[in-house]
C-alpha cells in the first residue's frame, strides 16, 4: 500500500518540463491481470477514487490520468508474468518515468531487471530544462520467497551462492549498487519479556 503513495509523491513533485507541467508515466505490474484487479487495483483505487483523481480506466492494461494543477501522469497497470523473450521484448519498446512491482517473490529477477531499465526514459531530456538528470526510479515489495534459492535471498547475501553455479549465473545476483533491500518487521510481534 505504500508503494502506491510513493508513486504518487514522485508524480506531484516531479520536476516541472519546458511547458511547466510534471508530466510523468508510471508502471505498475504483478504477474496476472485477475491479481492486478483484486487487490492492486482495489488499493489504488480507494487511495486515489475516480471522482477526485480521474477516470480509471478498466480495460486490460488498466490505466488513470490525472490531470489537475501542474500534473499529468499517467499509471498503467500492466500483468508481466516471466522473462520470455515475448514479454521482454513487449517491455523493452516502453519508457516510463518509474515502476512499481507488486509481490516480487513470484517474478524472475531478470524480468525485473529490465522493468528497471525501462524507467527513467520519461519524458524525454530535451522536453526538461537544462540540467534535468532523468534517473531509473523502481520499487518493489515482496513478501518471504518461497524457495531457499530465490535471486533476493542471494542478492542480500542471507544464502550462500552455490560453489558448483556456473560464474556467469552467479554474477547475476551481485546486487548492484544503486538496489537496497529493506526488511519490515512482522504486523504482530509478542514482546512480552524473554518471548522476542
Amino acid at each position: 500500500v505504500a508503494f502506491a503513495a510513493i508513486l504518487a509523491a514522485a508524480a506531484l513533485t516531479f520536476p516541472r518540463n519546458k511547458d511547466g507541467i510534471r508530466q510523468t508515466r508510471w508502471l505498475i505490474t504483478r504477474p496476472t491481470y485477475p491479481e492486478l484487479e483484486r487487490s492492486v487495483k482495489v488499493t489504488w483505487e480507494s487511495w486515489f477514487p475516480e471522482d477526485v483523481y480521474g477516470p480509471f480506466y478498466g480495460s486490460e492494461p488498466f490505466y488513470q490520468r490525472w490531470q489537475f494543477g501542474d500534473v499529468d501522469a499517467v499509471f498503467e497497470f500492466h500483468a508481466f508474468a516471466d522473462d520470455s523473450e515475448k514479454v521482454l521484448r513487449r517491455l523493452k519498446s516502453t519508457e516510463y518515468t518509474g515502476a512499481w512491482a507488486n509481490e516480487v517473490q513470484y517474478s524472475p529477477l531478470q524480468l525485473l531487471t529490465t522493468l528497471g531499465e525501462r524507467t527513467g526514459r520519461y519524458p524525454k531530456v530535451q522536453d526538461m530544462p537544462d540540467g534535468f538528470e532523468p534517473r531509473q526510479f523502481l520499487v518493489m515489495d515482496m513478501n518471504a520467497p518461497p524457495t531457499d534459492d530465490h535471486w533476493s535471498l542471494y542478492m542480500q547475501g542471507l544464502v550462500p551462492i552455490p560453489d558448483d553455479m556456473d560464474p556467469e549465473e552467479a554474477s547475476q545476483y551481485v546486487r548492484p549498487d544503486n538496489w537496497v533491500f529493506l526488511n519490515q518487521p512482522p504486523a504482530l510481534a509478542d514482546m512480552r519479556p524473554g518471548l522476542r
